[in-house]
C-alpha cells in the first residue's frame, strides 16, 4: 500500500482527539486487571481490599509469621527445654520477739485416794444411796457405786458438798453422791466410791 493512498488519507482525516481518547479507553478496558495491577500506587491495598482466603501458603514468605498470628491449638507444642539451674537460697529471716511469760497455773493434786462406803443391799429392785465424804482439805473429783456378784444399775452419780448439799457453779465438791439399784434378783453387798484429791 502506498504511503499516501486514498484510504490512508481518509482514516487520518477522520482521526481526532476524541477518537484517540476513545481508543485509549477501549485499550484500558481490554487490558483490565493487568493494567490496574501495574498502575496501583504503593500501600494502596489493605485488609479491607483482600478477599477471604486470598492469601494462601505459597504467597507467604517462610518464617515471616509469629506465634501470635495463630489461634490456640493451631501450633504444636515444642519439645520441653532443659531444666534450669537451681536458684540461690534466700537469706535466713530474723528471729521473732519472744512473747511475754504466762502466769503460773494452779498446782495439781499430789495425793489422790479412793474413799469407800459399803452397805448390804436388798433383793431384786432394792436401792441404796451413798454419800461418800472426803477428808478435810480434799476435793471429790470422781466417784460411783457397784454391786458385788449381781446386776447393778447406777441411777445417779454426781459431786456434792458436805452433807450432800447440791453445788452451785464455782463451789468445791467434798463428797460424791450416788444411787444404785439391784436388778440381779440376789442379795449383794453395795459399795459407794469417792475419788478424793489433795494438793
Amino acid at each position: 500500500m502506498l504511503k499516501n493512498s486514498p484510504s490512508r488519507r481518509s482514516i487520518r482525516a477522520r482521526l481526532s482527539f476524541s477518537n484517540l481518547v476513545s481508543l485509549l479507553a477501549l485499550f484500558i478496558a481490554l487490558g483490565g486487571a493487568s493494567w490496574a495491577a501495574v498502575t496501583l500506587p504503593s500501600h494502596s491495598v489493605g485488609t479491607r481490599q483482600l478477599q477471604h482466603d486470598a492469601v494462601t501458603s505459597p504467597k507467604v514468605r517462610n518464617h515471616s509469621l509469629l506465634a501470635e498470628d495463630f489461634k490456640n491449638g493451631e501450633l504444636p507444642a515444642g519439645r520441653p527445654g532443659p531444666t534450669g539451674p537451681a536458684g540461690i537460697a534466700g537469706a535466713k529471716g530474723d528471729n521473732g520477739t519472744p512473747g511475754p511469760k504466762g502466769d503460773p497455773g494452779t498446782s495439781g493434786a499430789t495425793n489422790v485416794v479412793v474413799r469407800t462406803q459399803s452397805a448390804l443391799d436388798g433383793a431384786n429392785g432394792g436401792r441404796i444411796r451413798f454419800l461418800v465424804q472426803c477428808l478435810p482439805g480434799e476435793r471429790a473429783v470422781g466417784g460411783g457405786a457397784n454391786l458385788d456378784g449381781t446386776t447393778p444399775v447406777l441411777e445417779e452419780s454426781f459431786p456434792a458438798g458436805d452433807g450432800g448439799v447440791h453445788l452451785a457453779p464455782g463451789d468445791t465438791p467434798t463428797l460424791w453422791e450416788s444411787l444404785i439399784r439391784n436388778d440381779g434378783g440376789l442379795t449383794a453387798t453395795a459399795t459407794g466410791y469417792a475419788v478424793c484429791a489433795a494438793p
